[in-house]
Order: C-alpha cells, then sequence, then structure tokens
C-alpha cells in the first residue's frame, strides 16, 4: 500500500506467526539466540533443486527502489511517503559468516529505526540479501527493495544460506555487479544514491565470468543488462563492476575481524575511506546507521562516539571501528544534492505524471487518511 512503512508490530507479528519470539530486546539482540529462520526454505530448496522466486536473482532480475505515489482527486499524482531511499546489503554466507540471516532478521528493528534516524523524511526501502562461493549450488540470493516489516521479514526466512565455499575467498563481485547493474533506483534519477553494504571476513575471487552470470541471472542476463541502460555489447569486467557501482551508490564494505591488509585490499575496489573494519557484526544496524548518517550529513563527525555510545555499542567496539568510520566523506550526498538539478520529493509533493522528475505543487493532508486501494494503482 501506498502509506505502509516498517512497524515494530508488524515485526513482531511476522516472527510470531514463524514461531519465533523473543521476551525483550537483550534476548534478540544476543548472540546467543537459536532461531533458524530458513530451515524451511533450505528443505524447500533440497527438495526442487530451486530458490525461491522472491530471492531468486533470475526472477525479475532488475530490483526497483521507486516512489509512492497516490492518486489525486484531480488525476495527479501525491508523494504518499517521502523520497526513496535504497539501502542494500549483501552478507556473507559462508562457512563461521553462515548465521548472517538469522542475525539479520533478529536485528531488522533496529536496522530499520536507526536507518530511518539518519534519513529523516524518505522513504527507507531495504533490500537484504547473502552471497557465497561458486562452488555453491547457489551464488547469490537478492529480494526485491521492501519497506514493510512483513515483507522483508519474509524474504530473509526465504533465504538459502548454504554455510559452505570452496576456499578462503568467496565471490561477493556477482551481489557487487547485481546492485551496480541490475538495479533501478529513483535517487539516481534526481542525482543522488542509494547504499550498497557488502558484509564479509574473506577476500572475493574478482573474476567476471559470462557463464556465471547466465547461471545466476538467467540466460537472458544480457538483455536485461540492456534494458536497465547497459549500451556494451561485451560483459562489464571487474573493473567496470566496482566503478559502476561507486558511480550509482555510497558503497561500502564491512570488514569483520579486518586489519590493516583488509583496508588494503578492499580500498583497491571501493576507496580505502569506503572500508570500515569491525570485530563481528554485533552492531552492524549501528554501524550502517553511522555510515549512512556520515554520508547524509545527518549526524557531525565530532559527535559520532557519543552517539554510538548512546545506543549501547561497546566502547572496545567503538574503539576497533571509529577511525575507519571517522574517514567517511561527510556530507558526500549533499554535495550531490546541491549539484543536481532536481529537488528532494517529500511528502504531499504533488506531480502530473508519475514519470515526472519535478513536482508541480504540494498538498498536505491529514495523517489518518486511509490507505489507497491497490486496485486503484496508486500503490505503485
Amino acid at each position: 500500500m501506498g502509506h505502509e512503512i516498517f512497524s515494530s508490530y508488524d515485526y513482531i507479528s511476522s516472527m510470531s506467526s514463524r514461531g519465533v519470539s523473543y521476551s525483550s530486546d537483550e534476548e534478540r539482540r544476543s548472540k546467543e539466540r537459536k532461531h533458524d529462520v530458513t530451515s524451511a526454505a533450505r528443505q524447500k530448496v533440497h527438495k526442487t533443486g530451486k530458490l525461491d522466486p522472491a530471492v531468486d536473482p533470475a526472477i525479475d532480475t532488475i530490483r526497483r527502489s521507486l516512489i509512492r505515489f497516490e492518486a489525486t482527486e484531480d488525476k495527479k499524482w501525491r508523494v504518499s511517503v517521502g523520497c526513496p531511499m535504497d539501502i542494500e546489503s549483501t552478507l556473507d554466507s559462508t562457512g563461521s559468516m553462515g548465521d548472517n540471516v538469522d542475525k539479520a532478521i533478529a536485528v531488522l528493528p533496529d536496522t530499520y529505526a536507526l536507518a530511518s534516524e539518519m534519513l529523516p523524511g524518505y522513504d527507507v526501502q531495504i533490500a537484504c540479501g547473502i552471497f557465497g562461493d561458486i562452488v555453491d549450488d547457489f551464488v547469490l540470493n537478492r529480494p526485491q527493495f521492501e519497506m514493510t516489516a512483513e515483507k522483508i521479514v519474509d524474504y530473509l526466512t526465504r533465504m538459502n544460506p548454504e554455510g559452505e565455499g570452496g576456499d578462503s575467498a568467496e565471490d561477493p563481485q556477482y551481489a557487487m555487479f547485481a546492485s551496480a547493474y541490475f538495479t533501478a533506483a529513483y535517487t539516481n534519477r534526481i542525482g543522488l544514491k542509494g547504499y550498497f553494504f557488502l558484509i564479509t571476513d574473506a577476500s572475493m575471487h574478482s573474476r567476471i565470468s559470462n557463464d556465471m552470470l547466465k547461471r545466476i541471472f538467467g540466460d537472458n542476463f544480457l538483455e536485461k543488462l540492456h534494458e536497465n541502460g547497459y549500451e556494451g555489447d561485451e560483459i562489464p569486467d571487474m573493473q567496470d563492476v566496482a566503478a559502476k557501482l561507486k558511480e550509482t551508490k555510497h558503497a561500502f564494505v564491512i570488514a569483520v575481524e579486518g586489519d590493516s591488509h583488509d583496508r588494503r585490499y578492499w580500498g583497491k575496489w571501493f576507496g580505502t575511506e569506503h572500508v570500515i573494519r569491525v570485530p563481528d557484526t554485533t552492531y552492524l544496524p549501528e554501524i550502517e546507521a553511522a555510515i549512512i548518517g556520515l554520508t547524509e550529513g545527518t549526524l557531525e563527525p565530532i559527535d559520532l562516539e557519543v552517539w554510538l555510545k548512546n545506543h549501547q555499542v561497546d566502547g572496545g567496539y567503538i574503539d576497533y571501528c571509529q577511525y575507519d568510520l571517522r574517514k567517511v566523506p561527510y556530507g558526500a550526498q549533499r554535495k550531490l544534492e546541491e549539484a543536481s538539478e532536481y529537488k528532494i520529493p517529500k511528502l504531499g509533493d504533488i506531480f502530473e505524471k508519475k514519470t515526472d522528475l519535478q513536482p508541480c505543487g504540494h498538498e498536505n493532508k491529514p495523517l489518518d487518511s486511509p490507505d489507497p486501494k491497490e486496485e486503484d494503482g496508486s500503490w505503485l
């Protein structure tokens, strides 16, 4: 629906319907949690040999982050939430990182709430996927961008983390490829960038294979590339992927148990100021939110340490990662906004057509107005 956003009530309901409940936030955030939210999905994959369509990158390959409208009485379109902000995370699901889906779903309310805190007025839209190794049956699980607890919980529970991996290097380059070339985001249309987070404790093979692209994205992947604006006849190589990703996203690597080698290694692809080393994934929502806040200019570097402490991040954890966080390009999004010819749309802005990039007016509306009905098309 046009107005729906994430709510804690829907999160609790969605989790309860799957037999998962937490007695407290402390239990939910605990490292000792035992819930396995993907067991049913893994059993289904074992029987069918196929990923669930909700997370299969070959199904509806292009992932879209769109502005949400509702129809007005005079046949125009009113912004029903705000400017969409696409936030994509792709989590290593190999070896010791194999329980990352369980962790992601447990901290989901914090991920959404903290990102929203740093993005006031935006329509936060989240795609949280996982990657593995080319020896796995499925190298990549990638969902659509969603904004409600029910839909995000649903796609996370349909993931198929295999927890394997053939060697110490893994294959996140295909998640990078997908984000760079198979995303259609409103942010890019108005000169801004969304966010991409790669969370891993390993290096990558850094090779793009035509056969592997077919295996992951389907035989017609090149047609999909052209549909989404790619103009070349040859498939992009790793340098192309890294450049395109940085062109369209504020792209960061969160290197788990990272050291100086990880900073240098990932810095070759992302830029050293976009490599954040952390001891573990305990405070991943807080780290991602801090990165977003610094990039947006809604969190001042001078306030970083206090903000992390106020959100109960452990002092030793802060010491581990605050050096890297202070290197995040402060206000990079605001520089893009200043350079853009378009204003950022906000709740109540009126557009003549859905495809327009500039509003023609503004209309306030009571907050208790009913959601538009799905059949009128305003949910698109």
